[in-house]
C-alpha cells in the first residue's frame, strides 16, 4: 500500500489490519482510507481469508477523519471515486467475516465503520461519538439508517443530533 499507517498482515486465515498512526490518534488520512479498502477488497478474492480483524495501534481506536489531510486532497472536478467512498463500499460488500477491536476514543467514522461490522469487541471505558452535528456535517457511512435499527430511534437521535459520547 502508499501508506506505513495501514499494517496489514496474514496470520493463517487472518488478515489482520491496524490503523497505526499512534502519534496522531490513528486520524484517518486519504492514504489511509486507500490502504483500508484495498485491504477489505483483497479478502474477498482470496480463498484462505476466513476473517479479517480491524484494530488501532497506541491509546485510541481512532480520532477518525484527518480533517487537514482531508481538505487538501479535495476531490477534483467532479471525481467520484473517493477513498473514503471506497472504504465504505468494500465494507458495505464485504462478506468475510469482520471482528473489530476497538478501545480509547472511536470518533466519527471510528463509530460509523463499525455499523459494517459482524462483530465488535469494545474494550471497558471505550468512548463512541459522532460529532457530525457539530461539524455541520452529515452522518455518513448509513449511520442514520443503521443506528436506529441497531439502538432505537431515540437513542439513534441522541447520539446522532446531541453527539454526546458513549459507552
Amino acid at each position: 500500500s502508499m501508506t506505513d499507517h495501514v499494517l496489514i498482515e496474514r496470520r493463517g486465515e487472518r488478515l489482520a489490519i491496524t490503523m497505526n498512526r499512534p502519534e496522531r490518534r490513528n486520524a484517518i488520512t486519504v492514504a489511509m482510507y486507500a490502504a483500508l479498502a484495498d485491504a477489505i477488497e483483497s479478502a474477498a478474492t482470496d480463498d484462505e481469508v476466513r476473517v479479517i480483524t480491524l484494530e488501532g495501534a497506541g491509546v485510541d481506536f481512532t480520532g477518525g477523519n484527518d480533517l487537514a489531510d482531508f481538505m487538501k486532497e479535495m476531490p477534483q472536478n467532479g471525481q467520484t471515486d473517493i477513498p473514503v467512498w471506497r472504504l465504505l463500499r468494500a465494507l458495505a460488500r464485504n462478506e468475510v467475516p469482520l471482528v473489530a477491536a476497538v478501545h480509547g476514543n472511536a470518533v466519527g467514522i471510528g463509530t460509523t465503520m463499525l455499523f459494517h461490522c459482524d462483530l465488535v469487541v469494545a474494550e471497558e471505558g471505550t468512548r463512541f461519538v459522532m460529532p457530525f452535528t457539530d461539524l455541520g456535517l452529515v452522518p455518513e457511512a448509513a449511520s442514520s439508517l443503521i443506528l436506529p435499527r441497531l439502538a432505537g430511534r431515540r437513542e439513534a437521535a441522541k447520539y446522532l443530533l446531541l453527539g454526546e459520547p458513549f459507552g
